[in-house]
C-alpha cells in the first residue's frame, strides 16, 4: 500500500508539472502579444499608494484562466476605439484567412526575402569556418543587404568592439570580425531589416521575440562553457536560440506583409465610397485581433519541423536538438531546453507573470540547480557586449 500512494503522489506532481508548464508557456504568448489584449486576463487590486500624479497603483494579483475571459469581452477589446467594429471584425477574418492559406502553401519559405536570399549560406552552416567569394559575390548581388550590414558595422560601438577601421571596404570589415561571428550577427541584421518595414502594431511583439531570442542564445552560450564539447559544436549550438526564433519571426514577416496589402487595398477601395471616415479610422489605427495574433504564433512548433527540412541545411541539422529526440551525450539537447526555460523565467518573473512556486517547478524540471540559476542571473545576456565577448571566449575555449 505505501508504494501505491508513493506511485499515485509520482503521477499527480507530474501531472501539476506538465499543467504548471502549460500554463507558463500560455502566459508566454500573452506576454508577446501584450497590450489591453494581455490585460484581459490580468485581475488588479488598487493600493493605497499614489504615484506622483496623484494616481493610485495597481498590482497584479492573478492571470485568469482562458474561461474566465468571456467571448463579449474579447470581441469589445478587439473591436475598442474602432468607429465601424464589424468592418473592424471583418479585416480580422480577411487577414487570418489570407495568413493561413499562405503558411498552408509551399511558398512560405519564400515569403521573407532575408530567408529566401541567405539561404545558400544558411546550407552551408556547419561546414565552413572561413570566408569564401561566394559569400561576397552574394553581397554584392543584394544591395539592400551590404549596406545594412556596412550601416551597422559603422556603429562606434562595434567599431571598439570588433577593432573596425569605419573607412575600409565592408568585405574588408567582415573579414576583420571572422566568418564564425559574420555568421552570428548575420540574423541580427536581418532582424534589423524585418523591424524597420513592420507594421507600427508588430513592432512590440518582435522585440520581445528577439529578446527571447537573446536570451536562449546567451544562456545556452554560458552553459557551454563549461562542457566538454568540441569546437565546431560550441560554435554550432550558439545560433539554437536564432534557429529556434526563426519560425516565429516568419510568421511576424507573414502577418506583415499580409496586413500591408490588405490595408493597402482597403485604401484604395475606400476611394469610391460616400462617407468613408469610420472605415478609415479602422485603417490608420488597425491591429491584428488578439486572439488571432495569439493563435498564429502559436503555430510555431508546429511549423518549426518543416520549415527547417525546406531550409536544406547540409551539415548540421538542428532538429534533433530543437525538438528533443537527439541521442545527445555532448547533453545539446539538454542545454538547448535549459536555456529556453530560462529564457521563458526571465521574460515572466519581473512583472510577476510567474509566482515563486511555479519557477521553481519550471526550473526542476530541466535540472537548472541554484547555481546555474546564479551563473545564468549575473550575465548580461542583453549586450551586444556580452554576446561578442561571450562568442569569442566560446570559440577559443
Amino acid at each position: 500500500m505505501p508504494q501505491h500512494g508513493v506511485g499515485n503522489r509520482q503521477v499527480q506532481e507530474r501531472y501539476d508539472e506538465a499543467l504548471i508548464v502549460s500554463e507558463l508557456e500560455r502566459r508566454y504568448f500573452l506576454y508577446v502579444v501584450g497590450g489591453e489584449y494581455e490585460k484581459m486576463f490580468y485581475t488588479f487590486d488598487e493600493s493605497n499608494d499614489e504615484n506622483s500624479k496623484g494616481q493610485l497603483f495597481q498590482r497584479m494579483t492573478r492571470i485568469k484562466l482562458e474561461v474566465e475571459v468571456t467571448e463579449a469581452e474579447r470581441k469589445r477589446q478587439s473591436q475598442r476605439a474602432f468607429g465601424d467594429p464589424d468592418y473592424k471584425s471583418m479585416l480580422d477574418y480577411m487577414l487570418k484567412h489570407r495568413i493561413n492559406t499562405k503558411i498552408e502553401s509551399d511558398s512560405f519559405l519564400h515569403s521573407c526575402r532575408e530567408v529566401t536570399t541567405l539561404k545558400p549560406i544558411w546550407q552551408e552552416f556547419g561546414n565552413q569556418t572561413l570566408f569564401d567569394d561566394k559569400v561576397f559575390s552574394l553581397l554584392e548581388e543584394y544591395p539592400w543587404l551590404s549596406e545594412k550590414i556596412d550601416s551597422a558595422l559603422r556603429d562606434p560601438q562595434l567599431i571598439s568592439l570588433l577593432n573596425l577601421d569605419p573607412k575600409q571596404a565592408l568585405a574588408n570589415k567582415l573579414k576583420t570580425i571572422g566568418y564564425p561571428l559574420f555568421i552570428w550577427m548575420l540574423p541580427r541584421f536581418c532582424g534589423d531589416l524585418i523591424f524597420e518595414r513592420l507594421h507600427p502594431s508588430l513592432r512590440n511583439i518582435f522585440i520581445r521575440m528577439r529578446k527571447f531570442s537573446r536570451f536562449v542564445s546567451g544562456a545556452i552560450g554560458t552553459l557551454a562553457m563549461t562542457e566538454s564539447i568540441d569546437r565546431k559544436n560550441k560554435w554550432m549550438i550558439y545560433m539554437l536560440g536564432v534557429i529556434n526564433v526563426l519560425p516565429a519571426i516568419m510568421l511576424i514577416n507573414l502577418i506583415n506583409t499580409e496586413m500591408l496589402k490588405l490595408i493597402a487595398q482597403q485604401r484604395k477601395s475606400l476611394d469610391n465610397l460616400p462617407n468613408p471616415d469610420a472605415k478609415l479610422q479602422v485603417l490608420n489605427n488597425y491591429d491584428f485581433s488578439g486572439d488571432n495574433m495569439r493563435e498564429l504564433l502559436s503555430l510555431e512548433e508546429f511549423i518549426k519541423p518543416h520549415l527547417l527540412e525546406s531550409l536544406e541545411l547540409k551539415h548540421f541539422d538542428p532538429c534533433p536538438y530543437l525538438l528533443g529526440y537527439a541521442g545527445d551525450d555532448a547533453n545539446i539537447s539538454t542545454m538547448f531546453f535549459q536555456a529556453r526555460a530560462y529564457a521563458l523565467y526571465r521574460q515572466l518573473y519581473k512583472t510577476g507573470r510567474i509566482h515563486t512556486h511555479e519557477t521553481a517547478v519550471l526550473l526542476k524540471k530541466h535540472n537548472i540547480n541554484k547555481a546555474t540559476l546564479h551563473k545564468l542571473n549575473a550575465a548580461d545576456l542583453m549586450s551586444v557586449e556580452s554576446h561578442i565577448v561571450l562568442h569569442k571566449k566560446l570559440l577559443s575555449s
